[in-house]
């Protein structure tokens, strides 16, 4: 099927918006020096009636130097990686949003990303293309039909935050310490335990944004959020919601155990949505219990006990990474409401005593609650891991994003990479 080419586009469908275009394939050859006449011709009558910004899949110094000639602007997208500071840099007084690119796996999918509407454009071709080039086109090619079928489903599927499913890996947490990895039933139960934590979570998450869309479109990031931004509607997230929440039901047929835990995080969640958000230092206590709740079902679901120690190490392991990310929030504006009610020394102190007290209680579970009297040399980890992740945390670009920190951060996951070698060892190895 032939597309219409950036060229051949009514720039009368985007007046009063603001249009993001990509623009190795959309306005030149893939990493060509210059841009087609007549895309250039099309670019200048677009500037005219919207905010056009150019944009690649790298910072580019070529597309900079485009955008200035042509009298646009230029944005960078880092890799099509969703920002806030993307949407942020576009301003919040647009209602209107596009992304026009000629590929559906880059510029499809951050269109998604960033609740924007997509326009799928023909590409400009040149015989000296290379052939890698060309091989990643005809693999878009096909591709892009299945995604193009499944762009109506995506916005519900990003509403459900499968990347915060990570979380609820903290179930396997008294599995973990108690050397009982090997019992496969054991690790059976607490893994369906983990499904439901993940189909709960994700019906939360849908709660807060079904409540908080109106607010959500007013903010200069979240707008761009699948039911802010429009490209979910509200009546097929009210599906989604009781479609999880029979998930949940069903899963606590399987492992009725854990029902207390679930029936806990759901009543704290739905509490925090409600009122608990808006109360300083309440909020961030309460996000902390609902990492605990993950805990405290692993042991539901294995019939184990789990040491308070390794509660209350996961309490301020959990408040250390939350309020970071509230001090993040706060350094910038606009911000969020109960923000108002913090001072920068507040969160300061916050973050300092929640480092401080997380490796506390975890130097305690090693000398009161573990098996092995060597674990307490595993404190090392925690507390240099900790240290890091304030250092990092501190002068990271992506600050209000601490939860996948200790993915980026090279000394942060050595530390946590040597703290499971040497727990591994002791539990599993060595066991006394």
């Amino acid at each position: 099927m032939n597309m219409k080419t950036f060229s051949e586009l009514d720039v009368e469908n985007f007046r009063d918006s603001v249009v993001i275009i990509d623009v190795d394939g959309t306005l030149t050859r893939d990493r060509g020096e210059t841009v087609e006449k007549d895309s250039a011709q099309k670019l200048a009558e677009l500037a005219k009636v919207a905010d056009v910004y150019l944009s690649s899949n790298a910072p580019d110094a070529r597309v900079q130097a485009f955008a200035e000639t042509h009298g646009v602007f230029y944005l960078d997208t880092r890799h099509k990686k969703p920002s806030r500071r993307v949407l942020e840099s576009l301003g919040s007084h647009r209602e209107k949003l596009f992304v026009i690119g000629d590929k559906m796996l880059t510029d499809g999918l951050f269109a998604l990303n960033i609740g924007a509407q997509f326009v799928h454009v023909g590409r400009v071709r040149h015989a000296r293309d290379p052939h890698l080039m060309r091989g990643m086109y005809v693999f878009d090619d096909l591709v892009g039909p299945f995604l193009r079928f499944l762009f109506p489903v995506l916005p519900y599927v990003i509403l459900m935050r499968p990347v915060h499913w990570i979380k609820n890996g903290l179930v396997f947490t008294p599995l973990f310490f108690a050397g009982e990895f090997a019992d496969l039933s054991l690790v059976l139960r607490v893994s369906l335990a983990a499904i439901v934590f993940c189909a709960a979570s994700s019906a939360m998450y849908v709660l807060n944004d079904l409540i908080d869309r109106e607010q959500d479109r007013l903010h200069p990031s979240k707008r761009g959020r699948p039911l802010a931004s429009g490209v979910a509607n509200e009546r097929g997230a009210w599906a989604l919601f009781f479609l999880l929440a029979g998930g949940v039901g069903l899963g606590l047929l399987l492992v009725p155990s854990i029902t207390p835990a679930i029936l806990g995080y759901v009543a704290l969640n739905v509490l925090y949505s409600l009122y608990l958000k808006h109360v300083a230092v309440v909020d961030v206590a309460a996000v902390s219990v609902s990492y605990v709740l993950r805990v405290v079902a692993g042991g539901l679901a294995t019939a184990m006990f789990v040491s308070p120690w390794i509660i209350w190490c996961v309490f301020f392991g959990a408040l250390l990474v939350i309020v970071k990310k509230r001090r993040a929030e706060f350094m910038r504006t606009p911000r969020r409401r109960v923000l108002e009610k913090y001072s920068q020394g507040l969160l300061d102190f916050l973050l300092v005593s929640a480092g401080a007290l997380a490796v506390l209680s975890y130097g305690l579970y090693t000398v009161l609650g573990s098996a092995s009297p060597y674990a307490i040399y595993s404190t090392v980890f925690v507390a240099a891991g900790v240290l890091r992740f304030l250092h990092a945390a501190e002068n990271s670009a992506d600050a209000e994003y601490p939860e996948t920190l200790m993915f980026r951060d090279p000394w942060i996951f050595l530390s946590l990479t040597l703290w499971v070698v040497f727990m591994f060892i002791l539990l599993y190895l060595f066991p006394r």
